[in-house]
């Protein structure tokens, strides 16, 4: 037994003999606290400094019954000024931030506490807002694709100076022009550093992946160019309908598609309509749909989904349950 184990005990055998002279009761262990306590959780142990992408999960902190879904639904059906704001974007994106966060091997855990990763992002982009393409210049590629998505979430307004090879975000105010995607797809590089005659060169590595447009308006012309190595698309509040067909052709390793929030898929036949001339069986490796605040598959379009796939397409429908599975 080291010298501090045996001063540790030392201090604890003190401790309850004055206790035993005073005819003091030992206070009870910290846990059970909530057990004992008639207020709500967060009110006990402080304010919840947990990530907004997870502050949609089904945690039940109160007693008494869950709110009925029609008000967790128009909690986000009222306006355009609804879609403006952090909390907006950080719902929508969560399925698809959580879906990257899979692919990195350093991607930050969103605990109750906040790391320091995303304590010093935070810092910087409010501190120095000014100074931020400068700043991004010594980031290493982990960091700035870290930054990226919490620009995204915080600050769309600091995407164009900052946005990496392999994920582009158009949130506004920045738009969709004609020429947004053509750098993606003839691989046109921006903001790299030029290679050594003794690198090695690998075909995937500055290719885009990932293309976010949420809140904004698009024409079909530019999703023509999207890049076919694309396996991550979000189309999330956009004005269509669009031309799914034409589109969904030009990208075949597709793995997540979100198609959320948008008006012209909210009844079944219009769903039916964007949907009609989708020839699923080419994605086969598709495997989660968004489909959030739209309307429900039918029987029928979740079989053409599912065909020439080992395992049914999780189909997302709500943002306060679990995703769904219908085979």
């Amino acid at each position: 037994m080291s010298v501090s184990d045996k001063l540790n005990e030392l201090r604890g055998q003190h401790w309850r003999h004055q206790n035993n002279l005073s005819r003091i009761r030992p206070l009870a262990p910290s846990s059970s606290l909530f057990a004992r306590s008639s207020l709500p959780r967060d009110l006990v142990s402080g304010p919840d400094f947990s990530s907004p992408h997870l502050s949609t999960s089904k945690q039940k902190l109160c007693p008494g019954p869950s709110p009925p879904k029609s008000w967790l639904v128009s909690q986000f059906a009222g306006g355009p000024q609804d879609y403006q704001s952090p909390t907006w974007r950080a719902l929508a994106l969560s399925p698809l931030l959580s879906q990257l966060s899979k692919l990195d091997s350093y991607s930050e855990r969103h605990d109750r506490v906040p790391s320091l990763v995303r304590l010093s992002l935070q810092t910087i982009l409010t501190r120095f807002p000014s100074d931020i393409e400068e700043i991004v210049s010594f980031f290493p590629p982990h960091l700035r694709l870290l930054f990226t998505r919490h620009c995204a979430v915080h600050d769309p307004s600091q995407l164009p100076l900052i946005e990496t090879l392999t994920e582009r975000f158009v949130l506004p105010p920045r738009t969709v022009g004609p020429n947004t995607f053509k750098s993606a797809h003839t691989g046109t590089e921006i903001l790299t550093e030029p290679k050594t005659w003794d690198s090695e060169d690998d075909p995937l590595e500055d290719s885009v992946y990932c293309i976010v447009v949420a809140n904004t308006r698009i024409s079909p012309s530019p999703t023509l160019f999207f890049p076919p190595t694309l396996t991550h698309l979000a189309l999330l509040h956009v004005n269509g309908p669009l031309p799914l067909h034409r589109l969904l052709v030009k990208v075949p390793l597709l793995v997540f598609l979100d198609l959320s929030y948008n008006d012209w898929l909210v009844t079944v036949d219009l769903v039916g309509q964007a949907f009609e001339r989708i020839v699923w069986s080419r994605l086969k490796e598709l495997h989660t749909l968004g489909m959030r605040l739209c309307a429900s598959l039918s029987e029928d379009m979740m079989t053409k989904l599912n065909e020439s796939k080992w395992n049914p397409v999780v189909v997302i429908y709500e943002d306060t349950e679990q995703p769904e599975s219908k085979s």
